[in-house]
């Protein structure tokens, strides 16, 4: 009888055998490597460095858990996925900074791919979701422009296409002003962040701020490249934001206000690229096609600092106004005031405002207020009503109303934005 069962056994045995030798190694591999999650919730990987200096990935990360907690998605953070890893993986999905592999291996798997970077080759292949570079440098020319501005430049890197964008858009703005940018310095990443190069670096960006005509706007690729020329402009006594105005693009809020003067910036609006890139690629696994091949985030914003405070203009007087009203904005003030501290009539006062800056005296007054108190909405934790007297606005309900007919919200609605 035991000899029955033990020689029924390796019958058996055998017929497994020759059954999985008949199997095709493919599908074998295929069917070792899959990992059914029957009724689980989408599962993404994330390909970005979230500890590079700049915190364009890490806001780009931060969209992405927004929306995956909003939605209940797993989310894996793999800086260093490789190709045979996404191809290889059970991942629903996946954002990355797309290169060749990466989306030749994912298409093998056929699994859902959104790109996130611009200097990508293959961005016009996959679907991508990057900021509006262009209109980026749209609108930093259009700022230095109000300011009054007549001279402009460029700093930034070699070989970015983001860069080359945020040009294009700054000198298209300055054109179509009839206006033109006559300097340009663009550095290799590496300058500053190599000993080797840091002293040829210094010398260079001396040496090129000594052919700037003042007072000139710049349009900075990155606020640490804008620390850098600030340090020179401190070392030679160059004044900012008197003799060169600075708008630079925000890799950090620490940077732009670490030290004085702190920098008039603009950001790219980098989390709203993440939670974009999220929703399309769950767009894409419930297998629908993306809404756009390749879709451009506006940028967040522009905050005005101390960078650009001046405003550059022709007439002595006119200054002198403007820089009363810079002094005393905090305490109640009219025409009448501005015409005991500088000694001109009241009419005098009106007609150059007028002639020179395009507004009332009034308007200009509440100009300056509103963009301080913007300033203070971004950079302090201050309550409204703090904010509201330290403009010099008598009460909240007051403040709130110049600051929508300014800003288009309300100051609470500005802040939740920006926070």
């Amino acid at each position: 009888m035991d000899r029955e069962r033990v020689a029924a056994t390796l019958r058996h045995l055998g017929t497994i055998l020759r059954h999985h030798e008949n199997v095709p190694k493919d599908r074998m591999i295929q069917k070792m490597n899959t990992n059914p999650r029957k009724n689980s919730k989408p599962r993404i990987i994330v390909g970005l460095d979230i500890a590079t200096p700049f915190r364009n990935y890490a806001d780009v990360y931060r969209g992405i858990q927004q929306v995956a907690m909003q939605r209940d998605i797993d989310v894996v953070l793999n800086p260093f996925i490789q190709p045979h890893e996404l191809a290889a993986s059970d991942y629903d999905g996946a954002i990355v900074r797309a290169s060749w592999t990466k989306k030749n291996a994912t298409r093998k798997k056929c699994c859902p791919l959104v790109n996130v970077l611009h200097n990508s080759q293959w961005i016009n292949s996959l679907p991508t979701i990057i900021p509006d570079y262009i209109q980026c440098g749209r609108l930093a020319a259009e700022h230095l422009i109000s300011r009054g501005y007549k001279n402009f430049g460029i700093l930034g890197y070699t070989r970015d296409k983001s860069q080359e964008e945020m040009n294009v858009g700054f000198i298209q703005e300055l054109e179509e002003r009839r206006l033109k940018c006559t300097y340009k310095l663009l550095v290799n990443w590496t300058a500053h962040r190599e000993k080797q190069y840091w002293h040829s670096f210094r010398e260079k960006l001396a040496s090129w701020i000594g052919t700037l005509e003042f007072p000139v706007g710049l349009f900075i690729n990155r606020d640490v490249l804008a620390h850098y020329l600030l340090n020179e402009c401190f070392e030679t006594g160059i004044d900012v934001p008197r003799d060169i105005g600075i708008v630079c693009t925000e890799s950090s809020p620490y940077l732009c206000t670490s030290r004085p003067p702190t920098l008039t910036a603009i950001d790219l609006g980098f989390e709203n690229v993440g939670k974009t890139a999220c929703e399309s690629l769950l767009q894409m696994i419930a297998g629908k096609p993306p809404s756009e091949q390749k879709k451009l985030i506006e940028p967040k914003g522009l905050i005005p600092r101390d960078s650009t405070a001046s405003f550059i203009v022709g007439d002595q007087q006119v200054a002198e106004i403007i820089e009363v009203i810079q002094t005393i904005y905090t305490r109640p003030i009219g025409v009448n005031d501005l015409a005991t501290s500088i000694n001109l009539s009241r009419r005098t006062i009106e007609r150059k405002v007028k002639s020179e800056l395009g507004l009332t005296v009034n308007e200009l007054i509440s100009k300056i207020r509103i963009e301080i108190a913007s300033r203070l909405l971004v950079d302090s934790d201050l309550l409204i009503k703090q904010i509201a007297l330290k403009t010099g606005f008598v009460e909240t309900r007051r403040l709130n109303q110049v600051f929508r007919r300014y800003i288009g919200c309300l100051p609470t609605e500005y802040r939740a934005r920006w926070k």
